[in-house]
């Protein structure tokens, strides 16, 4: 960036750098970003030298360690370009980071998912099994109760009281009440259940999202390259 530094701090009516934060410089800026930009009745002009004021101070600021002049002397070439290696390697280890960091949340999430996967197969078999069960008891019942009402007939003429088809009705009828309450108790639990585990993938993927979101909003400066570009993407 071809700018002096004296120019740079006019700009912000400085007369040197020191004591001033980042927090401060940037208030600056948003206040005089109302004045110059051209939305506001400025001009396109001042406002791009603005931003580059506020960037080179705003380097500078961030960058304590590099030997810079803010009495006046413009930079050279070769101290531009030295400096954007420093910031295009600090970059890119940055965006490794970021690369890992979405690599492990992905694998968390397809392991989540996974997980999910399984313990809802292991619900619903579970559900399966409980249904047969239960219609096996049944369907042994029923069959004592008929073949109690069929075995009687015999016992008609010694008169040994018989069961009757209205005992032999009521009795079925029992039985199918308590076999549907029972069913309608282990069909509520199972989705209960289900509902449970799905509310938890749930609240965990949420989880997972904010993390996502919270490395997004993170503050990245077009000359952040290839953090930028990286930032971008996954927009």
């Amino acid at each position: 960036m071809n700018m002096k530094s004296e120019v740079a701090l006019r700009w912000f009516g400085l007369q040197n750098i020191k004591g001033v934060t980042l927090d401060d410089l940037k208030k600056r800026y948003h206040h005089l970003a109302q004045m110059y930009h051209p939305d506001k009745g400025g001009s396109s002009d001042e406002f791009i030298k603005l931003r580059e004021a506020y960037t080179f101070l705003q380097d500078y600021l961030a960058n304590p360690g590099i030997e810079e002049n803010l009495g006046g002397k413009e930079k050279t070439e070769f101290d531009d370009i030295l400096k954007d290696l420093n910031k295009y390697k600090k970059a890119f280890v940055n965006s490794q980071t970021k690369i890992h960091e979405y690599e492990n949340m992905i694998s968390s999430q397809i392991n989540l998912i996974s997980s999910f996967q399984g313990n809802l197969q292991s619900g619903i078999e579970f559900g399966k099994n409980q249904d047969d069960r239960l219609r096996s008891v049944l369907d042994e019942e029923l069959d004592k109760l008929k073949k109690q009402y069929n075995s009687s007939w015999w016992k008609q003429p010694l008169g040994i009281r018989t069961m009757s088809e209205g005992d032999y009705n009521y009795q079925y009828n029992a039985l199918i009440d308590e076999y549907n309450n029972i069913k309608q108790k282990q069909d509520s639990e199972y989705i209960d259940n289900l509902l449970l585990l799905y509310r938890g993938l749930v609240n965990q993927i949420v989880d997972i999202i904010n993390t996502v979101g919270s490395i997004q909003t993170q503050t990245y400066r077009r000359h952040d390259y290839p953090s930028f570009l990286l930032y971008r993407l996954f927009q």
